[in-house]
């Protein structure tokens, strides 16, 4: 969780659209990870392990996820807080993305989901 306040205080800051984006996405896996056990049980760990390829949820379902996360019982608050009022920034950031930059962005994220998942 100290993990996710540093990610917090960061992302506020002025950067980057490339940077916000992997941040948030960071925050947003990070923050899946900490409800586990809910995560996995819903089938969402596989999901994000498989996002952006072919068929599979893109970067823009994480805005849905970051909403969702702040309905979720056992997330902390301030967290789920901030993403859900930076999901809309988020958004846009990502569409000012190239397809480059979106594509190493989903292998990114299915890379940070495999190593959180352990």
């Amino acid at each position: 969780e100290s993990l996710l306040n540093d990610f917090l205080v960061r992302t506020s800051e002025r950067r980057s659209p490339l940077i916000f984006v992997t941040e948030m996405i960071t925050a947003t896996i990070l923050t899946v990870a900490s409800i586990q056990k809910a995560a996995e049980d819903k089938g969402l760990i596989d999901r994000l392990e498989r996002i952006g390829l072919p068929g599979e949820i893109g970067l823009s379902a994480l805005e849905g996820i970051s909403t969702a996360l702040s309905m979720v019982e056992n997330v902390n608050l301030g967290i789920s807080t901030f993403l859900l009022e930076q999901s809309g920034k988020y958004q846009e950031q990502l569409t000012s993305l190239s397809e480059e930059k979106r594509n190493q962005l989903s292998a990114f994220a299915r890379e940070v989901t495999k190593i959180v998942r352990g």
